[in-house]
């Protein structure tokens, strides 16, 4: 068995192949563990960069607010209007960071699942499914300082993912198999034919 690919595959690995109706589970990719690492601990300092932001906010109000429990409240304005672009800033980034910490659960599989009818992206919080009958042309590769790998979906983003993958090599190698399976051929071929029917008659 070559690292990276899980021939001994578990009822989960069946289960999930099942569930989202991509045939039978092949092979299953998983991130390195220094790259699951390193996004776990981004997420985990976003997260604490949200809560650093908040207590901020919290301080500059009550440091404003203090003049009103003490009865002075002659610059109260003023002091609420020096601090407000400070924390609707501070607001902002937490947003910001939030939604790309929700985004790192949501886009970045930590796991590929090859099966004879589809792709799994498996993420910490989503499951991104991809047909073979929806992949547009092959695995388009990208050079550069890592290699980046695409697949052009129908009507949909495409999905990529990077070299960051044990045996990155066997899975792109099992990739352009199922893309070059005969069977698959046909099954594009009747989806345009019923496609250009469905045009026609509108």
């Amino acid at each position: 068995m070559e690292p990276g690919q899980q021939n001994d595959l578990s009822m989960t690995t069946h289960d999930l192949a099942e569930q989202y109706q991509v045939g039978q589970p092949l092979a299953r990719y998983t991130m390195f563990p220094q790259w699951i690492r390193f996004w776990q601990v981004y997420r985990r300092l976003l997260l604490d960069f949200i809560i650093f932001s908040i207590l901020i906010a919290l301080a500059i109000v009550l440091l404003f607010l203090a003049p009103l429990f003490q009865g002075q409240i002659g610059d109260l304005q003023f002091r609420l209007l020096l601090g407000l672009a400070g924390i609707i800033s501070g607001l902002i980034g937490c947003v910001n960071w939030l939604l790309k910490r929700n985004m790192i659960a949501q886009s970045i599989p930590t796991s590929l699942l090859v099966c004879t009818k589809g792709l799994l992206a498996i993420s910490l919080k989503a499951v991104d499914v991809t047909l073979w009958d929806e992949v547009i042309g092959t695995l388009q590769i990208e050079t550069g300082k890592r290699k980046r790998y695409k697949l052009q979906r129908i009507n949909r983003k495409p999905l990529t993912f990077h070299d960051a993958y044990e045996d990155s090599e066997a899975l792109v190698d099992l990739i352009r198999q199922q893309l070059a399976n005969p069977d698959l051929h046909r099954r594009k071929g009747l989806r345009r034919n019923r496609h250009m029917l469905s045009q026609r008659r509108r």
